[in-house]
């Protein structure tokens, strides 16, 4: 996460609401101590962590997998043999060339060049003696590379990195005892990189993130590279424990040990080793939930083990490896081959952007339809993009245009509420205005999603019944506009303002600073309203905004049906890291000074701020 867009993004809306309250937000050392992220509002909003089996046409134990779709993927088995889904869901042999016994699979998928249709993910499996193969069809059919080596290889990764000045350039690597090895053609050529002695040793695991590629091995043995494998310097791991297994969330590591320990690093980039209830055999990623690992008590959980996103999940063997490539799988002993997914439960509101629609303590949104009125044209470029990219874009545009379109109607019902309530013309003549700027923004990102479609998309009728039965108690007005205002307006401001630095797409970039500013007036106009409703509802309101201040969640973020930050579309895990982030440093310390600022008004007698 770029740490200067995320400080200007969450300073931008701290000024709003500084502004809006007038809370002191400097100086008084408060941290936002007490309030868990990356929860549900109660004990019943959780992820659920799925391990669905897939079939094999053997029973065989299993050690690695990788893949990028469910069409392409393979297996390896424990004495070397690929497996593939080749013509159905079933995991089966494919033919194979000679070689030494294969120990390690990497997959990846270049990207699609302009104007031309995506070429099938590139594969490699390497093992013993310099054994390798490579297929460019996403593990169908395998040929014989010749690496120009003789030692045992370990693992392998190919991937896209990014490089200074927004340049991305797909490369692989080969790690083994004593040896690493460099392609920047898509596997076709190997060439060795040169390592000083200190740098050098058993690897046994490699891998890349957004920036940097990681090796990992024997004695703690860990290096990186930044400019995509040419050059390597070496990590102070913190342990001279045999490093087995390997991912980087972002750019940060994660490493099981032979012993099943955890090697960790932090965002200071020190290393510290985690000790787990059960040894970990691997470690991985899946959307929404982030770090995932195996266990050696036969089940596959979040990690951290304390993380209160999902439980652990038991699985029928012993696991043993996680994919690397996207698709997200694990295998095992006895032909466990697993596709690992997560499912969501209800909460108090959905994640999206801007003021949820709830209706019966779940997020209304209309389906979307043909029809060009609520389009609005944006020039998104879509040049290069494969069909099944632009659909994925599509619909996550879509969806935020019906959640943007459902915010119309929050917004009406809110301005009843507030009349009801007594609120002053203030008040609602601000929220008045507020939905004219939700419009536009549903209209903006319906003319996104169908500039990705190309075809028009719309809203169809927003199911609201029995949305508008209009309450007048101000501790239910109060409680709701924290929640839906406060925080849910707060988190979409700093998220579309940090979205909008990180997009290439000039066009996009413009409609995610236009949310961002509008977001964050109705963030601040949120917070004006809260306000108001401690100065007028006296103790009761009071009571129910602390008992709400005090069980702050930040909402929960699905999966998303694309993430690619140069076109505007941040990944879950890290709107997650954004929603957690605001409500611990703009949100919880806000809405606690509030409160504290308004008893002591009313213990002192000083006439409270308009």
């Amino acid at each position: 996460m770029n740490s200067l867009d995320l400080r200007a993004a969450v300073l931008a809306v701290l000024q709003a609401v500084t502004l809006a309250c007038s809370v002191k937000v400097a100086g008084d050392g408060s941290d936002g101590d007490g309030v868990t992220s990356e929860q549900g509002c109660n004990s019943e909003w959780e992820y659920n962590l799925r391990a669905s089996s897939l079939m094999t046409a053997e029973a065989v134990d299993l050690v690695a997998v990788a893949g990028t779709s469910a069409k392409f993927s393979a297996a390896l088995t424990v004495d070397g043999r690929l497996l593939a889904p080749l013509g159905s869901a079933v995991f089966e042999p494919v033919e194979q060339p000679a070689s030494g016994t294969l120990r390690a699979v990497a997959m990846g998928a270049t990207e699609c060049p302009e104007l031309q249709p995506c070429a099938d993910p590139v594969a490699v499996a390497v093992g013993d003696g310099g054994a390798a193969l490579r297929s460019v069809d996403g593990g169908k059919t395998w040929t014989a590379i010749d690496l120009g080596t003789t030692a045992d290889l370990r693992a392998a990764m190919l991937a896209t990195v990014r490089l200074p000045g927004e340049v991305r350039q797909f490369v692989g690597v080969i790690v083994g005892d004593g040896v690493l090895l460099r392609s920047d053609d898509a596997g076709a050529t190997w060439v060795p990189v040169a390592l000083a002695p200190e740098l050098s040793g058993s690897f046994r695991a490699v891998e890349a993130g957004w920036t940097r590629i990681v090796a990992v091995g024997d004695g703690g043995l860990a290096i990186a590279s930044t400019d995509a494998g040419a050059t390597w310097t070496k990590l102070d791991s913190g342990t001279t424990a045999d490093l087995r297994r390997l991912v980087l969330e972002r750019d940060r590591v994660f490493s099981a040990t032979e012993a099943g320990e955890v090697v960790v690093e932090g965002e200071d980039l020190t290393f510290k080793t985690v000790v787990p209830s059960a040894p970990v055999i691997d470690v991985g990623l899946v959307d929404t939930i982030g770090r995932v690992a195996l266990f050696a008590d036969d089940r596959v959980g979040p990690w951290p083990e304390d993380s209160p996103l999902a439980p652990s999940v038991a699985l029928p063997s012993t696991p043993r490896a996680l994919s690397r490539g996207g698709h997200q799988l694990l295998v095992g002993d006895d032909g466990l081959i697993a596709e690992v997914f997560v499912e969501t439960q209800g909460g108090c509101f959905e994640d999206g952007v801007g003021r949820p629609f709830i209706v019966e303590g779940t997020a209304r949104a209309a389906a979307l339809t043909g029809r060009e009125d609520w389009c609005e044209a944006v020039a998104a470029a879509t040049t290069g993009l494969d069909e099944g990219r632009r659909e994925r874009l599509a619909a996550a545009w879509g969806r935020d245009a019906a959640l943007e379109h459902a915010s119309v109607a929050a917004f009406a019902r809110w301005i009843v509420e507030l009349l009801a309530c007594g609120a002053p013309p203030a008040l609602v003549s601000a929220a008045q205005a507020a939905i004219a700027d939700e419009i536009e923004h549903a209209r903006l990102c319906f003319g996104l999603a169908s500039a990705y479609a190309g075809r028009s998309v719309g809203p169809d009728a927003l199911p609201v019944t029995p949305a508008m039965a209009v309450s007048s108690d101000m501790s239910q007005l109060a409680v709701s506009t924290l929640l839906e205002g406060c925080v849910g307006e707060t988190i979409a401001a700093v998220e579309a303002g940090y979205a909008a630095a990180g997009c290439a797409d000039p066009a996009v970039a413009r409609v995610l600073r236009t949310i961002a500013a509008d977001e964050q007036r109705h963030a601040a106009l949120a917070w004006r309203a809260l306000a108001w409703a401690l100065e007028r509802g006296g103790a009761l309101v009071r009571a129910a905004v602390t008992a709400a201040v005090a069980g702050l969640r930040a909402p929960r973020i699905d999966a998303e049906a694309v993430a690619d930050p140069a076109r505007g579309r941040l990944g879950a895990a890290e709107r997650r890291e954004l929603a957690a982030t605001t409500l611990r440093v703009v949100i919880a310390p806000s809405a606690r000074r509030l409160l504290g600022r308004r008893e002591a008004e009313r213990a002192t007698g000083q006439q409270p701020h308009a």
